[in-house]
């Protein structure tokens, strides 16, 4: 997007000059697409979830849109990739009032470690299904907890007949 816009503001600024209109649109133009080069850049520097870098991006989409607002003139595109950037900063502001941080937790997340003890009812029904079609479109419909519980079960009879 940021060559779009510098394309175009390029244009737009050689009609500026060729036609002395006075305008700043065509230079304000090349400065809203190195904010948003610098935006995507900072966006990815900062992919990580951090709440400072969204701010930082907040402020420069910010100013790529007061700028493109105030001097767009006759290059009325710049109103557009103005309003762009305010998409941006209210997407980055969405992020840092309900996006998570990227830090991860000091704690680990607890999974039970015990081994089940007993099959799961869908597990039993694919098991003594006959007919295999039947069977694997059984295991397909299993929810994701049946399945882990139901492998769980598996590794563990294997488990205690390597033990054996």
């Amino acid at each position: 997007m940021c060559c779009v816009v510098s394309v175009q503001s390029i244009f737009a600024e050689i009609g500026n000059t060729l036609m002395q209109t006075g305008e700043l649109s065509g230079s304000a133009g090349l400065l809203v697409a190195i904010l948003l080069l610098t935006g995507g850049i900072v966006s990815i520097a900062t992919c990580n979830g951090s709440k400072v870098g969204d701010v930082v991006l907040s402020i420069l989409f910010f100013l790529g849109a007061l700028i493109g607002f105030f001097f767009a003139g006759s290059y009325t595109d710049l109103i557009i990739w103005a309003l762009w950037c305010l998409v941006c900063m209210f997407a980055s502001l969405f992020s840092v009032a309900f996006g998570q941080d990227g830090r991860p937790n000091d704690e680990p997340e607890v999974r039970s470690q015990e081994t089940p003890t007993t099959m799961t009812e869908p597990l039993k029904q694919a098991i003594f299904e006959p007919n295999p079609y039947r069977r694997n479109a059984m295991v397909d419909d299993m929810t994701e907890e049946d399945a882990k519980t139901s492998l769980k079960y598996i590794l563990g009879i294997f488990a205690r007949k390597r033990q054996e």
